[in-house]
């Protein structure tokens, strides 16, 4: 599932963004939890951006699942014309991978408070 925020004037080029993915593997919650996602996670992320900087990390329950936030801001390789930060959740829940990501414009910060409201609306079933 794909959201884009409305453009804010003529001149933006950027719309902030949220997607969300489900991923189903039977490891997922039981053998591998979500501490075992560190830091082989946030090596595979400093490959995909240029300046790449992990700007916060931290577990919290989503759902009343362990799960993790990850912050990180950079340019990302396959688009190098916008510094961008990024918002990752990532939590397992019955066997499967709930990963909301949050996509701004690294110089803005005007939705990021919509964008929290959003992922934390969402629901496990």
């Amino acid at each position: 599932m794909f959201f884009t925020s409305p453009p804010e004037n003529a001149a933006d080029k950027f719309y902030e963004n949220i997607n969300i993915s489900v991923t189903y593997k039977e490891a997922y919650g039981t053998s591998v939890k979500i501490n075992d996602l560190f830091p082989t996670l946030t090596e595979a992320l400093r490959k995909q951006f240029t300046d790449f900087k992990e700007e916060t990390r931290r577990f919290f329950k989503w759902n009343g699942a362990d799960a993790a936030e990850v912050i990180y801001s950079g340019y990302n390789q396959a688009d190098e014309s916008i510094k961008v930060r990024t918002t990752q959740w990532y939590c397992f829940y019955k066997s499967r991978l709930y990963l909301a990501t949050f996509v701004a414009d690294a110089g803005k910060n005007n939705q990021n408070e919509t964008a929290r409201k959003i992922m934390s609306s969402i629901i496990f079933k």
